[in-house]
């Protein structure tokens, strides 16, 4: 029989619940190695495992074709498939003394464990988002869609105004909210409402959902994309660059739950050149900058309340806010093909109307929003407290608080870093490359992009959601820290 050198750990109490001693993992390991013609050498003999990572960190400073563990236990209860999969793939075999298992495949490795690949590493453990509801959420859904149902009021019904009773309430006094189907029709009613024309400029950020965009381009505007600063926010300097006799409003997109960091000094540049000031709010809804809350800065606001932002529904559903009553009454005839009187439509319109059931369920998550706010901003907050000083992430500025949809850092090996959490279960996000500047639709557009191609590159967005817990948070960021390390 031909001997091959191994590498053998036993394995500390924190690692596995166990009361083994570590002489008698010893033992069981140099059984097995004996019988299986494995040679240990002294250097190489018993290194406690005190952590899985620095079994992996060990792999790579030693060459050996054979890698010994006492029990493969120690990766059922602690979900290491990473490792053992890692180990594979640098040509070793794997050994478990306990079990006298052998495996040198992939394929082994899965039928080893007795349900295959645990389901966790088949999808992620940690969701970007996880969109199901708790019981007691559930329930609440389901009686006011009892309702509605039973009512046959499915369109033109109470909740509808209900909802927008409830927005006008959260966002103060004078606030009037007009209920659409969704986010990119809130955009483009808005920009109808406001009168911009087919050949007005229209200046927005390159960084957005490309329906920013399509909206302006939708009713024959003209996109003009302004690059971006440091924290992924419309540029002033970017916009007084790009400003022609043709431009007729600004476009500032509330990116990635933070308030668009310069809106202040956005909306004065506006008002001075007697600009329209329009807010993409469909990722900042809950933020607020000295107690102004995003949606309330501009002549008019767009809102998507599909399930994917901090604030949804079941489907796509939007809303516009504004404080201006000529824009609301243009808003309410474009929302049904520009009827005024269910009968005579003054101009021309789609239908752009949210249904009951939606407006139910949102108007519910409305009311338990702030509660569940609370929680998100922990989040954010403990990941800030375990990440602050390894990685650059986007930050909350002096008397703002950021809406909390999802936790975004940056980093130069972002496509490894996405490959290594993927590994660990841990799902992350890419929003939005490529820019809206590089889209073929809009190669032939004036754009000013060289801060925002280099950032869009390092952008990634980490799980943050109501369903998370601090624990989730802390694996995410010990992994995180694991690989800054390497």
């Amino acid at each position: 029989m031909t001997k091959s050198t191994a590498l053998s750990f036993i394995t500390s109490k924190k690692i596995m619940n166990s009361d083994i001693p570590h002489k008698v993992q010893g033992l069981v390991i140099r059984e097995y190695a004996k019988l299986h013609g494995l040679i240990l050498g002294l250097s190489q003999t018993e290194l406690l495992l005190e952590s899985r990572e620095q079994a992996l960190k060990m792999l790579e400073d030693k060459k050996t074709q054979d890698v010994v563990f006492y029990s493969s236990q120690i990766f059922l209860q602690n979900n290491d498939y990473y490792l053992l999969k890692k180990i594979l793939e640098r040509g070793c075999r794997l050994h478990f003394a306990l079990e006298e298992k052998r495996i040198e495949s992939l394929s082994e490795l899965e039928s080893f464990f007795k349900f295959g690949v645990p389901e966790k590493f088949k999808k992620s453990e940690i969701r970007f988002n996880d969109l199901s509801y708790a019981h007691h959420d559930r329930s609440e859904v389901l009686s006011r869609i009892d309702r509605i149902l039973s009512s046959g009021k499915i369109l033109n019904s109470n909740e509808i105004n209900d909802l927008e009773g409830d927005f006008n309430n959260y966002f103060g006094f004078g606030t009037k909210t007009i209920a659409v189907s969704s986010g990119t029709g809130a955009l483009v009613m808005g920009l109808l409402a406001l009168g911009i024309n087919p050949g007005d400029e229209v200046i927005l950020p390159c960084v957005s959902w490309i329906s920013t965009a399509h909206a302006v381009s939708f009713i024959g505007a003209v996109p003009v994309f302004a690059d971006v600063n440091r924290k992924l926010s419309i540029s002033i300097d970017s916009c007084k660059k790009l400003i022609t006799n043709k431009t007729k409003a600004v476009i500032a997109v509330h990116f990635l739950g933070k308030v668009a960091s310069e809106i202040e000094e956005l909306k004065s540049f506006c008002d001075q050149g007697k600009l329209l000031l329009i807010e993409d709010s469909s990722q900042g809804f809950g933020a607020f900058k000295e107690d102004k809350k995003v949606g309330s800065f501009g002549a008019i606001s767009c809102i998507s309340l599909n399930p994917m932002k901090t604030l949804g529904g079941v489907g796509e559903a939007g809303i516009i806010t504004t404080r201006d009553e000529r824009i609301h009454q243009e808003c309410l005839k474009l929302r049904y093909c520009g009827l005024e009187d269910k009968k005579n439509s003054s101009r021309v319109s789609l239908n752009f109307r949210m249904d009951a059931i939606q407006a139910a369920i949102i108007s519910y998550n409305l009311s338990v929003f702030s509660e569940k706010r609370i929680h998100l901003k922990a989040l954010y907050k403990r990941y800030v407290e375990l990440l602050k000083s390894h990685i650059e992430y986007i930050d909350e500025d002096k008397n703002e608080e950021l809406a909390y949809y999802g936790f975004s850092i940056f980093s130069d090996k972002r496509e490894m870093l996405i490959s290594y959490l993927n590994d660990f279960g841990i799902e992350t996000k890419i929003q939005h490359e490529p820019l809206m500047s590089e889209q073929t639709s809009y190669q032939d557009c004036v754009r000013d992009d060289l801060i925002a191609q280099k950032m869009i590159k390092q952008v990634l967005t980490l799980p943050l959601h109501f369903k998370m817990s601090l624990d989730n948070v802390d694996y995410i960021c010990s992994k995180i820290k694991g690989f800054l390390k390497q």
